[in-house]
């Protein structure tokens, strides 16, 4: 089980009835998660049924949601009891019990997405709802985890008026809320206690507000008062030349309505900050080095070191717009016994073409890029190599191959928008740095000597067995290198460490922490993302073989496919622990369904707009008149440019690059709206000059977005 990390859940659901009525209802609450047996576990506790004459008292309903395999199951326990299963085109039963009586309730699940990280991650349901054998409403459910840090924010003076970026606005909003709270407290208004965390939101409409929170839900148990009350106390005590009105409503949510002039000034302070827009503060960090691919050059690379690449170097881009220093390295797998394979396979490949009888090695290397070496040596070369010994033919062949495959492997990674900033050869840590921390190891007693090997202590540390480092041969295992190499990653001063691994590497995960406490470091810093598989779908079939190879798809392949833009953007759209259905017809396709083409469709047709403009003379002025952008589409726009650096900071908080091509999506899907609606040329000129600024922010960010994903923003399509 991994370690309970403290997460904030935000729940909103929204049904419609069989008559057509429409309702929702939102939820936030602090809880934890913690992964177990492949799935993830999200823990949090809510109000559920107020029992006091004066609604002051409530029951507590404990939720459990069990995510993970294509399904999600809720459980509640408490005032509420419930265990109810969500699984895309099925059907499942449960009993609903309640203080007042049970309910059978019928589930059908019509769509289920779920979007998992680490530890944040968000889930959307589409079900229909039977209640006793009857059709009760059409149902959404929407989840979003993200990891509390815990983060405090000063009291800063609101009456002094407000501005600055999205960002600074929550944070000022926190701070006025945190500030009413203890000014109640102080005029006796609230008793004492202590604050729970005040968690801001921005509403899916304007009609809940402009920012919401349900903090006078969350510190009920703490005033022991029913929460509009409290809600009641905080309102009158929140003021400032930014706020239009406070509005309580439900139970008590505090749905706050900022004056226009906020939004505007916000937005006014981005479109000057121009092409820096989404890049955050640089931060007085120590360096973090982000390891990713590492494939053995023996061979081609495949469609799953495809998706390693495009995660690792969307999350290399993606912390340094969040301002932190970071290095990319790829670990090269350049000794041991995988090259010694490569030669013997090229040496048979060599010696068959010549038209020499051999006996292809049974652990050798069978893809067609190895006959291909082999082809290119004797068009080079001829068959001088035949005179040697194959002790000496062997020994040139390592080289000539290793050489060849790691040019071709760098040149299909650049052609995927991946270069790195250090290339490690595992060759420079053979014998002495392997020497080094065995010794260290053996000194401080977590190396012990059986049968003539050397074995690492790591069921010390949650290993299932002890593992071998130096084999009876005296030859070191591959554990042994990666201990040395992690060893030296934190000897160069890395304050953290990130690994993107295979998911067949998850067991390996302890075995290389188990050695970092003994050798001074520490193990926490090293943080291990493992990847899950892709499955290739063409016409509805399950794609397994390469045409050309018969073996795996190359990635090289895919590119030529699909194109690098949506190879790269399928591979991010979900977090690296879920597996992937990449579908290639859809990733071909020329139409908005396709979400990459959608979203560089938008920038075009900016870039559209921007040659309209010019062509009838629209320029940007240095102050339009923002505040005449006032249709719901044109606000919606703005309020999600705004949002921007926020996603930023929480994408990189959680290694989660899928969130950026979730945002740039929704970012396109509002600026379509916008443009299907609102007219640029031909209206009166400060509109025309003030929707052109809109458009020209939107055209950064989409560009800043895409540019995180190393997707290219095109200016024709």
């Amino acid at each position: 089980m991994s370690e309970k990390k403290p997460v904030i859940v935000k729940v909103r659901g929204s049904w419609q009835d069989a008559q057509g009525q429409k309702d929702s209802v939102r939820t936030i609450a602090k809880g934890h998660h913690y992964f177990h047996r492949g799935k993830h576990y999200v823990i949090y506790e809510d109000d559920a049924v107020q029992d006091g004459k004066d609604g002051s008292e409530s029951s507590r309903v404990s939720t459990v949601l069990k995510i993970g395999g294509g399904t999600m199951t809720l459980l509640r326990k408490g005032a509420l009891e419930q265990e109810q299963r969500f699984e895309k085109g099925c059907e499942h039963t449960s009993i609903y019990r309640t203080p007042y009586g049970n309910i059978d309730l019928s589930v059908r699940t019509e769509a289920l997405s779920v979007d998992y990280g680490e530890v944040a991650g968000r889930i959307d349901i589409r079900y229909g709802l039977w209640v006793n054998g009857a059709f009760q409403s059409q149902n959404r459910l929407h989840i979003e985890i993200e990891e509390d840090f815990g983060r405090t924010v000063g009291v800063p003076d609101v009456r002094a008026g407000i501005g600055g970026t999205l960002l600074e606005i929550k944070d000022i909003l926190t701070g006025a809320i945190e500030q009413a709270a203890k000014d109640a407290i102080q005029e006796g208004a609230l008793p004492e206690g202590q604050l729970p965390q005040i968690v801001l939101e921005v509403p899916p409409t304007k009609e809940f507000g402009d920012f919401a929170t349900n903090f006078a839900m969350q510190s009920a148990r703490v005033f022991h008062r029913n929460p509009r009350q409290i809600a009641e106390e905080l309102a009158k005590r929140i003021k400032g030349d930014w706020l239009d009105h406070t509005q309580i409503a439900g139970p008590g949510f505090l749905n706050f309505y900022l004056k226009g002039n906020v939004l505007y000034d916000s937005f006014q302070k981005i479109l000057e900050a121009g092409e820096s827009f989404g890049n955050l503060p640089k931060l007085d960090h120590p360096k973090i080095q982000v390891e990713y691919v590492s494939a053995n050059p023996t061979g081609l690379l495949h469609v799953g070191h495809g998706r390693g690449a495009a995660a690792g170097s969307a999350l290399v881009n993606l912390l340094r717009a969040a301002g932190y220093p970071v290095e990319s390295e790829y670990y090269i797998n350049d000794a041991g016994n995988q090259m010694n394979n490569l030669a013997r396979s090229v040496n048979a490949r060599y010696l068959e073409l010549l038209g020499q009888e051999v006996t292809f090695p049974e652990d050798g290397y069978h893809g067609q890029d190895i006959i291909d070496t082999a082809q290119r040596i004797i068009d080079r070369d001829g068959d001088k190599y035949l005179a040697l010994s194959e002790e000496d033919r062997l020994d040139i062949f390592k080289d000539l191959a290793y050489h060849e495959k790691l040019a071709i492997l760098k040149e299909d990674l650049e052609r995927f928008h991946v270069t790195f900033d250090k290339w490690f050869s595992e060759r420079t840590l053979h014998p002495d740095a392997v020497r080094k921390v065995v010794e260290i190891l053996k000194e401080k007693g977590d190396i012990y000597e059986k049968d003539g090997a050397l074995w690492l202590k790591s069921t010390a540390y949650g290993d299932d067995k002890d593992r071998v480092v130096i084999r009876d041969n005296g030859v070191p295992t591959y554990l042994a290198a990666d201990i040395a190499y992690h060893h030296n990653k934190y000897e160069r001063g890395f304050d953290r460490l990130i690994n993107i691994w295979g998911a067949d590497h998850h067991g390996y995960v302890c075995r290389v922490k188990t050695a970092m406490q003994p050798l001074g470091h520490d193990p926490e810093k090293l943080t291990v993302l493992l990847l899950q598989m892709v499955s290739l779908y063409r016409g509805g079939e399950l794609v397994k073989m390469s045409k050309r190879t018969g073996q795996s798809v190359t990635l090289n392949e895919l590119m030529e496919e699909v194109g690098t833009d949506a190879a790269r953007y399928f591979f991010l759209m979900r977090s690296l622990d879920s597996q992937l259905d990449f579908d290639l017809d859809l990733a071909k396709k020329k139409s908005n369904d396709n979400p990459v083409y959608y979203i560089q469709y938008a920038h075009a047709r900016i870039c559209s707009i921007f040659r309209q403009a010019q062509e009838t003379k629209l320029a940007l002025g240095k102050a339009p008149k923002l505040d005449l952008l006032t249709d719901e589409s044109e606000v919606a726009l703005i309020k999600k440019i705004e949002e921007y650096p926020e996603e930023v900071k929480k994408a990189a908080d959680d290694y989660a690059p899928q969130r950026i091509a979730r945002y740039s999506y929704d970012l396109a899907a509002l600026f379509h709206s916008f443009y299907n609606k609102c007219r640029i040329m031909g209206v009166d000129h400060d509109l025309a000059e003030a929707r052109l600024a809109l458009v020209t922010v939107t055209a950064h960010v989409i560009r800043h977005s895409l540019g995180i994903l190393g997707v290219s923003a095109p200016e024709h399509m």
